[in-house]
């Protein structure tokens, strides 16, 4: 399994899609549970979004440093990137990414 869809199928027990069935010692999909819009958005593709994965969440992460008005160099320690050149990789998707890339501590 990778790391994404362990990341959905941990996203579906936190919201109470699969629930524990003590009988088969296993989760299955709660039949009562229809999925809210955000759930969809995060869990399924949709004609404008892709499941969520841990980059989606890094991306979205390092866009609100960068709004929040940290520098290129607090957003790269914050996030965990190995270079500043990592960062602007990511950057280059986030619409907001000017806010921090070319700034200076």
């Amino acid at each position: 399994m990778s790391h994404a869809d362990a990341f959905r199928r941990d996203l579906r027990r936190a919201f109470g899609v699969d629930v524990w069935d003590a009988a088969k010692h296993q989760f299955v999909a709660d039949p009562d549970h229809e999925l809210t819009p955000r759930e969809r958005e995060l869990l399924e593709d949709t004609p404008f979004t892709k499941p969520v994965d841990f980059h989606s969440w890094r991306r979205a992460y390092s866009q609100a440093l960068g709004d929040a008005g940290l520098s290129a160099t607090q957003t790269q320690k914050a996030t965990g990137h190995a270079s500043l050149s990592a960062l602007e990789g990511c950057a280059g998707a986030q619409p907001h990414a000017d806010n921090w890339v070319h700034r200076a501590d």
